[in-house]
């Protein structure tokens, strides 16, 4: 019997008439209750990052609202990704993912949401929303990932 468990997945069998229920690790793949592929590490991309405001002269001319219609609010820590980033445009993140973000910057890293989309000129970059308050200009080397990273 072959069988195939992904992330975060639990399942329970019969086989020779015995139950067994096996847990999936996030990066273990199991066929015929061995381990065919594991995958030690998350997928971790460099990025550029800068930061932007909900105004006109940054955004469209509905700066309060965000590509996949979220309305903007003070506190929230949201990002917008370039379009090569996002699955729309063959990607590995949608709206609405929270992707750990590793950046010198003490205040910019941790868990930030995926809202908007950059405008298509930028490739590779990520743009943090800034509602109060001074965040540093251009970060190159800024690490993004599905997973925390350290």
């Amino acid at each position: 019997m072959k069988y195939m468990l992904t992330a975060f997945t639990s399942i329970a069998l019969t086989v020779l008439g015995m139950t067994i229920y096996v847990k999936a690790h996030p990066t273990v793949r199991y066929i015929d209750r061995k381990v065919v592929m594991y995958e030690d590490r998350p997928k971790v991309m460099s990025v550029t990052g800068t930061y932007y405001e909900p105004k006109i002269s940054q955004c469209d001319e509905r700066p309060f609202e965000t590509a996949d219609g979220s309305i903007i609010r003070s506190g929230v820590r949201w990002v917008a990704l370039s379009r090569d980033l996002l699955k729309r445009w063959g990607g590995m993140f949608d709206y609405g993912d929270t992707i750990w973000v590793h950046h010198p910057h003490r205040q910019l890293r941790g868990w930030w949401v995926v809202r908007d989309t950059m405008n298509k000129r930028f490739r590779q970059r990520m743009d943090f929303l800034v509602t109060s308050g001074s965040f540093p200009g251009l970060s190159n080397g800024v690490l993004i990932s599905k997973e925390k990273i350290i």
